[in-house]
């Protein structure tokens, strides 16, 4: 009789584990980083909306418009010299909230004096075809 509690009580308590387990990759998936989709390029200080096909940034989401980034930037991001690639888009509702549960950043961007070319190559194979091409 003793082996059978003991059985029921190690079955219980994986199931708790289980749970438990369960319950914190739930809140990691609810609770993950969103993107700030920033509200203007950072050079010429265009408006950006979040559904922008426009807007093009990198990791650290440095955002930039298509004209800057292929007229002035060349692709190249001027603050670390990383690829610019095109955002995605947030739909306005979704499973994980979309837009109506994490809005898109008010808070504007701007670098001081506008952008300048890059000096240096991209960070990723120069042999690569562009983002925009």
């Amino acid at each position: 009789m003793n082996d059978w509690v003991d059985a029921i009580g190690h079955h219980r308590a994986t199931e708790t584990v289980l749970v438990a387990t369960y319950l914190d990759q739930l809140n990691w998936r609810t609770s993950m980083t969103r993107l700030d989709l920033r509200p203007n390029c950072e050079c010429c200080d265009r408006d950006l909306l979040p559904a922008s096909t426009e807007a093009y940034i990198w990791s650290h989401e440095c955002t930039y418009c298509k004209s800057c980034v292929e007229e002035l930037l060349q692709g190249v991001c001027p603050n670390c010299h990383g690829n610019l690639e095109r955002r995605p888009i947030q739909p306005p509702v979704g499973p994980a909230g979309g837009l109506s549960k994490h809005p898109a950043q008010a808070q504007r961007v701007l670098k001081q004096g506008g952008c300048a070319t890059p000096n240096r190559a991209p960070a990723h194979d120069v042999d690569r075809a562009t983002p925009f091409s």
